[in-house]
């Protein structure tokens, strides 16, 4: 599963604007990068001083230009769309004119009024899917309130990082039987697990402070034996990031 898929998790209305909150962590995301903006802090942009949100808002802006041109460059099949389909979109985005856009694409007005008629047919069928999916309960799940930050140094994203907080509770119950703070059991197999694992342990070390391999080592046996393995895991799913050397780790 592809990067874009985690995105499309999310409700029209958090997509469209290109960033999520993530409650747990009090932060806004950046969907396309993982930039952070943290809440309650105050960002500079310029001459100009912005709360988190907006400040996440102006990163869209700048880095990314619009939320439609970067889905745009997603996977065809993915947003369901062709290449030509997707030309069209950018330009009935620029407010251009049907005759413009005709002319710019190479075909005829009447052409550019059947891509406009079949793109509201698309959207009749989605709102008329999202119903069924509402009235079904499919759709009850809310991945804003349970999303969890990705790491910035992840190096595949995919749904594994769609947890819940129940689900979450019921893995670390199973997993940490003699309570939170204690020892692990035994490492999941699955890999979705093994990431709700992963991002228990890492709270065991302070953000903004570097440590030494021994230093990590020594936090990491007082939770699992096998601690090289757990040290390893957590530089590859990007919790913790390290110096080539490995003289240095920290948070990511």
């Amino acid at each position: 599963m592809k990067t874009e898929n985690f995105i499309f998790d999310f409700p029209v209305e958090i997509i469209a604007r290109g960033y999520a909150y993530n409650e747990a962590r009090t932060e806004y995301i950046c969907m396309f990068c993982r930039t952070r903006f943290v809440k309650g802090m105050i960002y500079k942009e310029g001459n100009n001083f912005y709360d988190a949100e907006k400040a996440a808002s102006i990163h869209i802006e700048k880095k990314h230009f619009s939320v439609l041109k970067k889905l745009l460059e997603f996977d065809p099949d993915t947003l369901g769309v062709t290449a030509r389909q997707k030309e069209a979109l950018l330009m009935f985005a620029d407010k251009k004119s049907d005759n413009e856009i005709a002319d710019k694409m190479g075909c005829s007005e009447s052409t550019i009024r059947q891509y406009r008629f079949n793109f509201r047919e698309k959207e009749r069928q989605a709102r008329a899917f999202l119903t069924l999916m509402k009235l079904s309960g499919l759709n009850s799940k809310e991945p804003e309130l349970n999303f969890i930050p990705i790491p910035e140094e992840a190096n595949f994203v995919d749904g594994r990082y769609n947890i819940t907080v129940e689900e979450n509770e019921k893995v670390l119950d199973a997993y940490f039987p003699e309570g939170r703070e204690g020892v692990l059991k035994q490492l999941p197999v699955k890999e979705k697990k093994k990431l709700i694992i992963l991002r228990h342990i890492v709270k065991r070390f302070e953000r903004g402070v570097r440590y030494n391999e021994k230093q990590v080592n020594e936090i990491l046996k007082s939770v699992f034996d096998k601690h090289v393995i757990i040290r390893r895991l957590l530089i590859d799913y990007g919790f913790m990031s390290r110096l080539k050397d490995g003289s240095e780790y920290w948070l990511s």
